[in-house]
């Protein structure tokens, strides 16, 4: 077989995988220029069958023509695994990008009433929306919640005994919270706008320390520690699909407490006032830089002090 019959018998092979044209080339340069050097390799060392005249050209040709179907049948395996491994690496590459891509137009066509190609269904579209949004963002919720240490904040506070200065301080979230699949909801909102709720987000902070302290007559002081759990929390969240990658970027949050409880009641303003400063803050910063957190205050009465 021809160096040109080996590299023109690659065209099929090619035209699938165009990005590995110039591979299979050099390929098949160095198989072919392999089956010269092994023919060469045997009549130098002496393997071709002995005869005279006529006799030795037809016994070389046949060991030649042997050796080469040998090596073309070996050709043909490596070709067919070398094809396998190219359309495993490019079908891999490919995929994610074809489903972001193919999940943005689907969105953008789908709400303007245009009849997108190969278009999911209405029902199997949200689908495809909620396990894109949920294995992207959901993890990332999670891990942040975890990984929140929240600066101390002291108040000044009115009291009906009078001015009390208190603050709490080492707060940092536990490392589990748990944000439950089935209470995640992602509905659409326009073109390219997706709208997630968690709902029954559950979380507790670590032991923290806390004080008040009241300067004027009569004078009154205490410190210790706690450690608070809020339940029920629901988090909305608001995001932007790409249209060109079907990337999502968060625009925004709302985050309320649905019951929080701890060991010390006046602590618990505080500890509303810590979320609604810091957490807002934290998230924007690892999240999206985007997030607003803002959280629901709840009166207490001045009797629970």
């Amino acid at each position: 077989m021809s160096v040109n019959a080996e590299v023109e018998g690659q065209e099929t092979l090619k035209a699938i995988f165009p990005d590995a044209s110039d591979v299979l080339i050099q390929n098949a340069l160095r198989r072919s220029q392999g089956i010269v050097d092994e023919a060469a390799d045997l009549i130098l060392s002496g393997q071709v069958i002995e005869g005279t005249g006529e006799q030795d050209d037809e016994a070389l040709a046949r060991q030649l023509q042997e050796q080469m179907d040998r090596q073309e049948e070996d050709n043909a395996a490596t070709d067919a695994e070398l094809a396998k491994i190219l359309a495993e690496e490019i079908s891999e590459s490919k995929t994610q990008n074809d489903f972001d891509e193919l999940l943005a137009q689907q969105l953008f066509l789908f709400h303007k009433g245009t009849p997108p190609v190969e278009r999911k269904s209405a029902d199997e579209l949200p689908a495809h929306l909620q396990r894109h949004v949920k294995g992207e963002t959901v993890p990332g919720f999670e891990k942040e919640f975890g990984e929140l240490v929240l600066p101390p904040i002291n108040e000044t506070i009115d009291s009906p005994f009078g001015i009390i200065n208190c603050g709490v301080s080492d707060l940092k979230m536990e490392k589990k919270v748990v944000l439950k699949p089935e209470a995640v909801e992602v509905t659409l909102n326009g073109t390219d706008r997706v709208v997630m709720i968690i709902d029954d987000i559950s979380a507790s902070v670590r032991e923290f320390k806390w004080f008040y302290k009241k300067e004027t007559f009569p004078k009154i002081e205490d410190d210790g520690v706690a450690t608070a759990k809020f339940e029920k929390g629901r988090m909305e969240v608001t995001m932007a699909v790409s249209a060109r990658t079907g990337a999502v970027l968060v625009l925004s949050s709302v985050f309320k407490i649905g019951q929080l409880g701890t060991k010390i009641s006046f602590i618990y303003n505080l500890l509303i006032s810590a979320f609604d400063k810091s957490i807002q803050a934290a998230l924007e910063k690892e999240i999206a830089e985007m997030i607003e957190i803002r959280l629901k205050k709840e009166s207490f009465s001045d009797n629970d002090l």
